[in-house]
């Protein structure tokens, strides 16, 4: 967010729109629009409408996601978190063997003269 955000103020500077003076709530719209889906998510619904504050909040969000995937035994991460006891005492069913051919391997006579 950070490197983004100073991209974003570094070319803004160029936009003649944003150089007027009611220009930050179109300002924090496009830079809403540039961000990581997962952060505006979080940031898109509180409708911040000053650009710094804006930063700040991306920024914050931003930690905190990262500290979540970083967290050593995220139980989010894997299967069911208890043992599954719906098939305790039933068999388990064995794959499906092919039966063996009685002429040791050859192909069905029928075939023998297909595409001669």
């Amino acid at each position: 967010v950070g490197e983004y955000a100073a991209k974003f103020e570094s070319l803004s500077r160029h936009f003649r729109f944003f150089r007027e003076k009611d220009y930050e709530p179109f300002m924090c719209h496009r830079f809403q629009d540039g961000l990581k889906y997962e952060i505006q998510d979080s940031v898109l619904p509180l409708g911040i409408q000053r650009f710094q504050a804006l930063v700040e909040k991306c920024r914050e969000v931003e930690d905190m996601k990262n500290k979540r995937a970083s967290r050593v035994g995220n139980f989010n991460s894997g299967g069911p978190s208890r043992a599954n006891y719906q098939n305790r005492g039933k068999q388990v069913a064995k794959p499906y063997n092919r039966p063996q051919n009685n002429n040791g391997g050859q192909s069905r006579p029928g075939n023998q003269n297909f595409g001669r």
